[in-house]
């Protein structure tokens, strides 16, 4: 059974499971060392109150992440993050299962008034991602 929540700076461990399982981000893959520098920046802004980590758990345990950076300075987000464990790295496989993440952080942005966001990864991977994803998120394909 999956399950969707935003995770707490004191859960940040979900995500670090995660890397343990897909060590690869942004098309490489991250050192522990790298892999704490970056999680200790975004248990910092969740704490204040700029960083948000969407989580879908299966059976308890985390399989997808989606990390979202509020700018309120210019009334947008980013996405500092997408992860998927390595079992379904898919786009078929993976876009339903990453969807209600994806939702639950659009919720939340666009709930403080941020309408337009951008994602950091290679341009390939969002135009046939998103394609996809558009298919299974309530609010992508608008």
């Amino acid at each position: 059974m999956r399950e969707t929540r935003f995770i707490t700076a004191d859960e940040i461990d979900y995500v670090r499971t995660i890397f343990k399982l897909n060590p690869n981000a942004v098309g490489m893959v991250q050192s522990e060392e790298m892999q704490n520098n970056y999680l200790s920046r975004v248990a910092e802004g969740m704490k204040a109150g700029l960083t948000h980590a969407a989580v879908t758990f299966e059976n308890g345990e985390p399989i997808v992440v989606y990390i979202g950076i509020e700018f309120p300075s210019i009334a947008g987000w980013h996405v500092g993050l997408t992860k998927i464990t390595e079992k379904y790295n898919h786009y078929n496989k993976s876009a339903p299962i990453m969807a209600d993440a994806l939702d639950l952080l659009l919720e939340k942005m666009e709930s403080k008034g941020y309408y337009k966001f951008w994602m950091s990864a290679p341009e390939s991977h969002h135009n046939i991602r998103n394609k996809i994803m558009r298919r299974h998120s309530k609010y992508l394909a608008r």
